[in-house]
């Protein structure tokens, strides 16, 4: 079961809600959690490769067959502007996608 936490994201696919990162008032995170409705039992999702920092106060959505997590901060306050995938079917990790260029003003 995950620690209690704030500045998290939740978002829900199928019969899950998934929990990334937040704050647990001392640190950081930067865990991912599935809550299946059906079992009503949490499960920790290990993370390999290049998992994203650790970070609260991020935002996550769900597109197609992936959770995307944007932005948030670390507990320093410094702020993330990357982008990071986590795909519900293949399940391999959270990790984050690498992209160039600038969005238009």
């Amino acid at each position: 079961m995950p620690v209690g936490r704030f500045g998290h994201s939740a978002v829900v696919y199928r019969s899950g809600m998934f929990v990334f990162g937040g704050w647990d008032g001392h640190d950081t995170l930067d865990d991912l959690y599935e809550f299946s409705v059906t079992t009503s039992q949490w499960y920790s999702v290990p993370g390999r490769g290049d998992v994203p920092q650790s970070r609260y106060r991020h935002s996550a959505v769900v597109y197609g067959c992936c959770m995307f997590v944007f932005g948030g901060v670390d507990k320093r306050q410094a702020r993330f502007a990357d982008l990071c995938e986590f795909s519900f079917d293949t399940r391999p990790v959270l990790s984050r996608i690498f992209f160039t260029g600038r969005l238009q003003r």
